[in-house]
Parts: structure tokens; C-alpha cells; sequence
């Protein structure tokens, strides 16, 4: 079954003489009078959000809802319509490498636009990772048509779908003179409008599953053991970077290197090139002065650092906490000592007109008032999702506090002795 040339509308600016820029949309549903056009954020915002659908009266269609280009492409568009509903794609959640395709979508072909249906077949699931670190579900595309029919410019927006007129997603991206693409499985539309279920029952059983980090290299694996010997130079290169990455997890950045790996197995770059780009890899990492700040952050949002505090940490951000200093003063009896804190809390401990639970009253009153304001960075850790490892040095509890006002499980390891762990634990705010 063919995609039906009249459920698919060429995108362009109310004003073509200023500009020129043209993409794909297509219908997904019908409801209360208004047309429902999906296609590419970028097509949008090329067109400055003023998005005319050629071939209807209104000279500006509504932006439902957009997502952002370098994380969820996809745009969902309204426009008023009278008529009635053009046929519509069904979507369809299983999908393979391999399955057959279809596309169809708007050319500039001697300066007359044309819509051209494509053929081709699924590459393999590859989700890319946007700037915040979420993976998008998206399809790499072959195209084997013939040199003819090829992604062109204009067929960003266009439907994908299966031989059956199944839908399985939104054309992005072309590479390689356009016999390779890539397209936003049809999923994301829930992420970023819920309530496409609603207007397209088709749409309420959606769903794609991310591979993991493990299966991702082991895909990766399998493609490069067929051209192995072209590039058994750079292969411990390539095996230290997957090291690393079940280490620390698939970063922002990583993305190059799982794209350069599907360029040299698709044969869309030489094996000489292939080689270079790992070499430079290595040297660039070499010369990188500093911490990769990105790279930090990043690997913090999904709960992969071990943070390290320092005991001056809560008074270096202008907590309303004394110092090790401070507290030394005021907790010491003999002049001179010059000791650390831990070293006079012992003494302090061992003391018969002291003991314990005096000195533990005594630091409680120095560092615990309750009215003590919040403090940035611990409202900051506070509010991440993944769960954290923290080693700390400080006296004080304000990070505690703040975990639990946020009504996060605590679990505290006291100290380490003789291979035993002392632990404190709260699953609620106390």
C-alpha cells in the first residue's frame, strides 16, 4: 500500500520571495475541524515559524507543539479544515532491520517542486543522544532506489513507512548525496505531546526500547569484526574507548565516534579515513588541559561521579557555619594546641570532665541551627534524580537536611572499622 500523495503537504514561508526554504509535512489526525501536520522542527524554524501549508487558504498554520532540533526534531502542526480527513497512516510499534520502506516527500527538481516516492530499507536503530543527555529514538535510512530517487533537499518532514503504509517515523537528515538518511522513530511524538493518543488511538501501544550501553557496542562490535583487518591499527584504540564508556557511560561527544563506526560499515568513508579519525581521537585527548565540564555534568545527571566534599565546604559557600578553624577555638581547653579537629574531639572525648556526648551537644550547637538558609549547591545535588555516592569531610549535617527536606532516601556510612560498615538510614524527612 502507497502512501497517499494527498495526505502530504509541502511546507513553505508566506513570503517566498524572502524565503525560499521549503520542507515536508503530513497529516496524523483530524479532530473538531482541524488538521493535524506533523513534521521537522528544523523545517520550522528555517521558516522562522511562519509555516504555510501550500494549497490551503490560510496563509499560517498553528504550532501545536515543538521539539527542539538537537534533541526531538519533530513539530506538530494544526491548520483549519473543512473537508473530509484525508486517509491517514496507521503506526505500527514492531519494526526490524532490514524491514522494507517507504518515503514520500517534496524535491526542487528544475525549479518545479515534485512529489517523489522513495524506497529503501530500515539501517539499524541508532538513538542519538540530544544536548541534555536523554537518547531519541531514530532509524538510519538506505535508499535503493535508483540514483534518481534519492533524498533531496525538502523531504525533511516526510512520512517513513513500512511497504504496508504503516508509519514508523519522520525523515530528518540525508547523508552521503542523499542514499542514506536518518529519521525520528514516530514514538517521540509522545514525548513531547501526550496527548497525540488522544487525536490517534494508533499511537497508545508505542514503544521503542533504547538499547543499552552494552548492546550498543556489541552492535558496534559485530559491524566493525566484518572489516576488522582494514583497521587493526586503531582496534585497541576502539576497544579502550568502549572500555571507558562502560565505565562512565555513553556521553554527548561519544555519539561521533558510534556515527564514524556506521559511516566505515555502510562504506560511506574509507578505511584510511576511518584510522585518522580514531589517531586525532587519541591526541585530542592527549591535549585536553582541564577537566571536560560537559562531559562532568553530564555523567552527574545519570548518577556516575563520586562526589568528594571537603570539610570547608559548607563555610566556603557562605553556609552560616564556622569554619575547622572557628570551631578548633571554640571547642579547645589547653592554649596552644595546634592539633586537627578529629585530634582534639578525641582529647575532648577522652576527657572526664567532658566525655561524649558533651562534645557532640557542644558541635551540634555550633553547627546545627535549624535556621540556617539553604545553600546552592547542596539544593542542587538535591534535586538530580539518579542517586548519588558522596564522600564527605564536613562537621556539619546541611547536606543531609537538604537531601531529606527534598524527600530523598538517605543512607549514611558513619565510619569503616575492622571491614565493617556503621550505617544511619531514613527514607523519609526527619
Amino acid at each position: 500500500m502507497e502512501i497517499d500523495q494527498n495526505t502530504v503537504f509541502r511546507l513553505a514561508s508566506p513570503e517566498p520571495d524572502k524565503n525560499k526554504k521549503f520542507g515536508t509535512g503530513f497529516a496524523v489526525a483530524c479532530k473538531d475541524k482541524r488538521l493535524f501536520i506533523l513534521t521537522c522542527a528544523h523545517v520550522v524554524k528555517d521558516l522562522n515559524d511562519h509555516v504555510k501549508v501550500i494549497g490551503q487558504e490560510i496563509d499560517q498554520a498553528d504550532i501545536v507543539k515543538i521539539g527542539a532540533i538537537d534533541a526531538i526534531d519533530l513539530a506538530l502542526l494544526s491548520i483549519p479544515w473543512d473537508d473530509p480527513p484525508p486517509p491517514l497512516q496507521n503506526c505500527i510499534s514492531k519494526k526490524d532491520e532490514g524491514d522494507k520502506i517507504q518515503l514520500r516527500g517534496f524535491s526542487l527538481v528544475n525549479k518545479n517542486y515534485g512529489l517523489r516516492r522513495i524506497k529503501g530499507h530500515l539501517g539499524q536503530s541508532a538513538p542519538r543522544q540530544s544536548s541534555d543527555g536523554d537518547y531519541i529514538p531514530t532509524w538510519d535510512l538506505h535508499i535503493t532506489d535508483d540514483d534518481f530517487c534519492q533524498l533531496k533537499g525538502g523531504y525533511s518532514g516526510s512520512p517513513l513507512c513500512d511497504e504496508n503504509g504503516r508509519l514508523i517515523g519522520v525523515v530528518s537528515e540525508r547523508v552521503a548525496n542523499g542514499k542514506y538518511g536518518y529519521a525520528v522513530d514516530i514514538s517521540n511524538l509522545k514525548t513531547i505531546y501526550p496527548e497525540i493518543a488522544e487525536l490517534l488511538p494508533s499511537f497508545s501501544d508505542l514503544n521503542v526500547d533504547i538499547p543499552d550501553i552494552e548492546s550498543r557496542i556489541k552492535q558496534a562490535m559485530r559491524e566493525l569484526s566484518v572489516r576488522a583487518d582494514d583497521i587493526f591499527s586503531v582496534m585497541p584504540n576502539i576497544g579502550w574507548e568502549f572500555d571507558r564508556m562502560k565505565r562512565e557511560g555513553i556521553a554527548s561527544e561519544d555519539e561521533e565516534i558510534f556515527g564514524k563506526i556506521e559511516e566505515f560499515t555502510d562504506r560511506i568513508i574509507a578505511a584510511e579515513d576511518f584510522i585518522r579519525f580514531f589517531k586525532e581521537l587519541g591526541s585530542r585527548e592527549e591535549t585536553v588541559a582541564g577537566p571536560d565540564y560537559g562531559k562532568l555534568a553530564d555523567r552527574l545527571r545519570r548518577g556516575r561521579v563520586v562526589l568528594c566534599l571537603g570539610q570547608e565546604l559548607s563555610h566556603l559557600l557562605g553556609a552560616a557555619v564556622p569554619s575547622t578553624a572557628q570551631l578548633i577555638d571554640s571547642l579547645v581547653r589547653q592554649e596552644g594546641f595546634h592539633g586537627p579537629l578529629s585530634e582534639l574531639c578525641e582529647q575532648e572525648e577522652l576527657c572526664p570532665e567532658c566525655g561524649r556526648s558533651e562534645l557532640v551537644d557542644k558541635i551540634r550547637a555550633l553547627l546545627g541551627p535549624e535556621g540556617i538558609g539553604p545553600v546552592a549547591l547542596y539544593e542542587l545535588l538535591a534535586g538530580l534524580e539518579k542517586p548519588l555516592l558522596i564522600i564527605s569531610a564536613a562537621y556539619d549535617d546541611l547536606l543531609e537536611r537538604t537531601l531529606r527536606n527534598r524527600r530523598k532516601v538517605v543512607v549514611i556510612y558513619l565510619n569503616i572499622r575492622d571491614k565493617r560498615c556503621l550505617l544511619r538510614y531514613s527514607d523519609s524527612p526527619c
